[in-house]
């Protein structure tokens, strides 16, 4: 299917200015131009409010001192509807600075403007319009998806971090009250997988706030050797599967309750 003709504004008090530019670009082919004129901001205002276009030319000295680069970014810049190309009949080495930090994609010297030129600086804005516009949506979609998630991870994290804390629960009131040492140690054991999975969901937590820049450090007093066996009795059964010892020694001297971040410690060792 032929490409629809770019429609392109042309705003400029000179309609001298505005005839050279339509003998310009009458003969590019593939998908061509539909120019309309605009002879003042105001009337350009009420045009692009009114219609859609793929692009505007705009001139960088408007009558009564008017500056079209003001105009561009009054429109919004690059987050306008279309892009923009600055027009000027002056040599000016800054105005592509200028009409860059405006918001426009190009500019085009009216002195030395060819249809070569102006067809490739409109195509040029259209094309990395277009290109930025599906790049911002891209962008929100991936943001608006990323809050989604989340808020899943976070309430998963809520959800399952009381029944949790119920099983840890009752695996320590099992240990207190069991005669038998075998018991006792599946109830040690029970507890130790419990804590566990506590920590994968407050890691799902972590990840929630780092990713908003809200992760602190959260330290608390607990039993070093105490963590150490948990964590080998946790492993214990896959490793022995594998074939393989696993085991913690603990010099009795450092059987003591320390101050430390328990579940990025255990991170450490995992």
């Amino acid at each position: 299917m032929a490409e629809e003709p770019l429609k392109v504004l042309m705003v400029d008090d000179d309609p001298v200015d505005f005839r050279i530019v339509v003998r310009h670009l009458e003969t590019v082919r593939a998908p061509g131009y539909r120019l309309q004129h605009a002879g003042d901001l105001e009337t350009a205002r009420r045009m692009l409010g009114d219609e859609a276009f793929d692009a505007a030319l705009v001139d960088f000295r408007m009558p009564g001192g008017a500056s079209g680069l003001e105009f561009v970014n009054s429109m919004g810049g690059r987050e306008a509807t279309l892009p923009f190309v600055i027009l000027t009949g002056m040599s000016d080495g800054d105005l592509d600075r200028q009409a860059l930090l405006a918001g426009a994609y190009d500019y085009i010297d009216k002195m030395a403007m060819t249809r070569e030129l102006v067809d490739r600086a409109i195509r040029f804005a259209v094309t990395s319009f277009r290109y930025e516009r599906d790049l911002r949506a891209a962008v929100a979609a991936a943001q608006e998806q990323a809050t989604i998630n989340r808020r899943i991870l976070s309430i998963v994290s809520h959800e399952m971090n009381s029944p949790l804390r119920s099983i840890t629960g009752y695996a320590e009131h099992l240990m207190a009250q069991s005669a038998s040492a075998p018991a006792r140690d599946a109830a040690g054991k029970m507890r130790a997988a419990s804590l566990m999975l506590e920590d994968f969901l407050n890691n799902l937590s972590e990840f929630v706030q780092l990713d908003e820049g809200a992760a602190q450090l959260q330290p608390e007093p607990f039993a070093l050797h105490q963590m150490l066996q948990e964590t080998v009795d946790l492993f214990a059964p896959y490793a022995h599967h594998k074939g393989i010892v696993i085991a913690a020694a603990v010099d009795p001297s450092a059987r003591a309750i320390v101050m430390a971040d328990r579940l990025r410690l255990r991170q450490v060792l995992i």
